[in-house]
């Protein structure tokens, strides 16, 4: 493979993935990857004859070639997943999370399913896809399961004719497939990503749309809301950082899915919350999704019969309230630091790297001062709660700690933004305004490593007392 680099294109970077062959390779242990036909490279070299196993030998020849026809279309599973299996795989999901069940119970969803999944086979080369995601990458293969029945049910629930609440199932199922196509070390890696990483994952939507098109065409729907789904109403997304009515309705039903999945799953699972729960995060990014899409997803979860979680993540009352109010001083530090940077570009800058910052930062500080969460007034409410202490109070202050996860995220990926755009070369970019951004970057992340400390010390101490 070509080395990838941070000033790769997303389409350079897409061109030089190549990992979809050793994945193949690892499902061909347990089920036969064969050759369909020759395959040959841009020279015209025979690379594999037809009816070659894709062992791992085969895969580290084919991997130093580019090759004439791509490799998705010259392979054949003996066993594929089949429109059946992936109703009984979405059936398993439901089952595991018992709130989606309820909500797919409320909303007499599964008619609707089978009828998606009666009314056309679905495509080899997907199924051949989602068989080795399942194998490769059994977590995304689940999120995969998630996105394309929330897309569904709310693409139905918004009104939207068959062919496209089908539409929106097949984009649910694409949209993570191009993470097939990158390197396992990047895709499972924890922790902080370089920036040539951060762009090869990145690319799985490019990678992803190339893929769609071969099947349904360049004009369709599904191409548009695979490369789209990581587009956000305030501009912050990627690729292209497009805004509001720029983004496709498809495109932003999947990406809200995509959010949605990654907040029940990742960070629910783990302190036993629910869909119910989601709300606050709904009110606190309508600056974020569209309108539409975030009032059906209220709707969807309003109607289902769910209740809140009430679950306290720190266990008992008092150390949610230290917690809390520790979170909001350094939260207010943060908000100080991110108001500084604003103000300063505002009268200083003008390039194409300063819209990409302000994309992400400006909503977030419209989010923050609107929410009146860093107030004083909410800091010092905290500080009278640790004196006055009262189970009356409990599910009030678990929705702030819900409103202040989400802050903290959401500065976490201003951070983020900081430190991709300290990475590039922009000629508008003043070197003055460049030590602006990486001290109050510095500063923010200090604030958040702070508050990072001070909540794995909780943990510690709750668990050793359990």
């Amino acid at each position: 493979m070509d080395e990838l680099t941070e000033n790769d294109s997303l389409e350079e970077a897409a061109s030089k993935q190549t990992s979809y062959v050793e994945n193949l390779s690892v499902v061909n242990k347990t089920n036969a990857v064969v050759a369909s036909q020759d395959i040959f490279n841009g020279n015209g070299l025979l690379v594999a004859r037809a009816g070659c196993r894709i062992t791992e030998h085969v895969s580290d020849i084919i991997v130093q070639h580019k090759l004439v026809t791509p490799l998705e279309e010259s392979v054949k599973l003996e066993n594929s997943l089949t429109n059946t299996a992936i109703n009984k795989a979405i059936a398993e999901v439901l089952i595991k999370y018992p709130d989606l069940g309820k909500i797919h119970e409320t909303c007499n969803f599964q008619k609707q399913l089978d009828r998606i999944l009666s009314s056309s086979i679905l495509k080899s080369i997907l199924l051949q896809e989602l068989t080795v995601m399942r194998e490769c990458f059994p977590v995304h293969f689940e999120k995969t399961l998630f996105c394309a029945w929330l897309s569904a049910l709310m693409a139905t629930k918004l009104g939207m004719k068959a062919h496209i609440v089908y539409d929106a199932f097949l984009s649910g199922l694409f949209h993570d497939i191009g993470f097939l196509h990158i390197s396992p070390d990047i895709v499972n890696k924890k922790g902080n990503l370089s920036a040539a990483e951060w762009r090869a994952i990145q690319c799985h939507v490019v990678i992803g749309q190339m893929l769609a098109k071969k099947i349904y065409g360049s004009d369709s729907a599904i191409c548009k809301s695979v490369l789209e789904h990581h587009e956000r109403c305030d501009g912050s997304g990627y690729p292209l950082g497009k805004f509001g009515d720029e983004i496709d309705i498809m495109s932003k039903i999947v990406g809200m899915a995509d959010s949605i999945q990654a907040i029940r799953v990742d960070k629910f699972s783990k302190c036993k919350r629910n869909m119910s729960d989601i709300l606050p995060y709904l009110k606190m990014n309508k600056y974020t999704y569209s309108l539409e899409v975030s009032n059906v997803m209220h709707t969807i979860i309003s109607k289902s019969g769910l209740s809140p979680s009430a679950v306290n993540p720190l266990g008992d009352i008092e150390s949610l309230v230290t917690h809390l109010e520790y979170m909001g001083k350094n939260m207010q530090g943060s908000v100080v630091c991110l108001q500084d940077l604003l103000r300063y570009d505002e009268s200083h800058e003008n390039g194409v790297l300063l819209k990409k910052l302000l994309a992400i930062a400006k909503p977030v500080s419209i989010m923050i001062s609107s929410s009146g969460l860093v107030a004083d007034e909410i800091i010092n409410w905290l500080s009278l709660m640790k004196k006055n202490k009262t189970e009356r109070e409990e599910d009030h202050l678990i929705d702030v700690e819900l409103m202040y996860s989400e802050l903290y995220w959401q500065l976490k990926r201003v951070c983020k933004t900081m430190k991709a755009c300290l990475g590039e070369n922009d000629n508008d970019f003043s070197e003055e305004y460049r030590v602006m951004i990486e001290m109050n970057n510095t500063q923010i992340e200090s604030f958040l490593d702070k508050v990072d400390k001070a909540l794995e010390t909780v943990y510690r101490v709750r668990d050793a007392a359990g």
